[in-house]
């Protein structure tokens, strides 16, 4: 674009911003119901009773197979479901000159030199009575911003304002009504103490800035960045006057490489500091490593595929878990979009559609509610995502 045309298009990113955290706003507020007084809300996973006999029939509910994990490392599958990437399988650390994949990959996102933006939204919000969690969001930016010398400025983030990626369940649904009823009869007849709890509502927020070109190498065929990152994490304890918040300061630094013969190459480490002030507990170093490779014979063609391989672990080596993800994303005249992949091994298909500078997509993740509940939420488990993005 001229440079006379630089300031619509600022300005229609603004409006864009604006628009996108407004309707994020309003979602919140349609989808947050109050909480009866009486409601109740069991978890099975801390039963621990030697007589299951004795156990009230909802504590021997089978968990999710998800259940054990870190409840903030269950819901950072969230920042993988922006609809492009998710719709291939969230495979995006080697996809180039996209501003949502300053979540997978800052060096790749900046890699196209342009000004662009990208906003995702969550579209599972359902008021009390429907039998799924009435809260699941996922509503996150990305955002790409040319500078002078040939740098770029990259910016990730949760939507200002408001809580990211969060999911709740305040009517009951991961557990039946008349748990409560049965622990306490079960207390009141003598027996051991009520093996059941409530359920956690996780919620976290995000901030990354990075700077890229740093190194810029290869002929302008590679790019590195350095970035800063900044997250917040609170765990609510519903139904119980305890908060538990987490705090995740950090920063990180990625590479992107692009072949001559159709690879492309993407890494990307952070390391964040866990603290939590609420609890006395040492402070944790978290490690987050992503490898990533697509292919796509010639900045042409219609096909691109890409794998990624991601390890999550300690400074200490300890409680390591890999997580893959991989995918295809066919287009037709760079204007329309269809994608399929898997998610850690969850079926993922989406598709998009460009009109002019503004695209828009749409994907679908299966069986992704049960993953960061770590408990099957019901008749609606797959989680749903709408995003737009505007580049110059």
């Amino acid at each position: 674009m001229n440079k006379g045309a630089r300031i619509p298009f600022a300005a229609t990113l603004l409006l864009a911003l604006c628009l996108f955290c407004a309707s994020s706003a309003l979602a919140q507020c349609g989808g947050h119901a109050a909480e009866p007084a009486n409601a109740t809300h069991m978890n099975p996973d801390s039963a621990r009773l030697d007589n299951p006999s004795e156990q009230p029939p909802c504590a021997r509910k089978r968990p999710h197979a998800a259940a054990g994990l870190d409840p903030v490392r269950r819901i950072e599958l969230l920042a993988k479901t922006a609809p492009r990437p998710a719709g291939m399988g969230g495979a995006f650390t080697a996809v180039a000159d996209d501003p949502i994949g300053m979540w997978w990959n800052p060096s790749a996102a900046m890699f196209g030199q342009r000004l662009a933006i990208s906003g995702n939204h969550s579209m599972r919000h359902f008021p009390h009575g429907r039998k799924n969690l009435d809260q699941f969001d996922s509503d996150t930016m990305g955002a790409t911003i040319p500078l002078s010398g040939g740098h770029m400025l990259g910016l990730g983030m949760t939507v200002p304002g408001e809580w990211g990626v969060d999911y709740a369940d305040t009517n009951g649904v991961l557990q039946p009504a008349d748990c409560a009823r049965k622990c306490a009869k079960h207390k009141a007849d003598g027996a051991a103490p009520c093996p059941l709890e409530m359920p956690e509502r996780v919620r976290g927020r995000e901030r990354r800035l990075a700077l890229g070109n740093y190194r810029n190498f290869n002929n302008g065929n590679g790019l590195a960045a350095t970035e800063i990152a900044s997250n917040w994490y609170r765990k609510e304890h519903l139904g119980k006057d305890r908060i538990q918040r987490e705090f995740q300061p950090g920063a990180g630094f990625s590479v992107y490489y692009q072949g001559n013969n159709g690879f492309r190459y993407g890494a990307a480490l952070r390391l964040k500091k866990r603290q939590r002030p609420d609890e006395p507990v040492k402070k944790q170093t978290l490690v987050d490593l992503t490898l990533g490779v697509a292919w796509r014979d010639t900045p042409q063609s219609d096909t691109l595929a890409a794998l990624d391989l991601q390890l999550l672990t300690t400074t200490a080596l300890e409680r390591a878990q890999w997580r893959y993800f991989g995918g295809v994303e066919r287009g037709w005249d760079d204007d329309v979009f269809a994608r399929a992949g898997l998610m850690n091994g969850r079926f993922t298909y989406g598709a998009g559609a460009a009109f002019g500078d503004l695209r828009l997509d749409y994907a679908v993740v299966r069986d992704l509610l049960p993953d960061v509940a770590g408990q099957n939420p019901g008749r609606f488990s797959d989680g749903h995502f709408l995003s737009y993005t505007l580049t110059d």
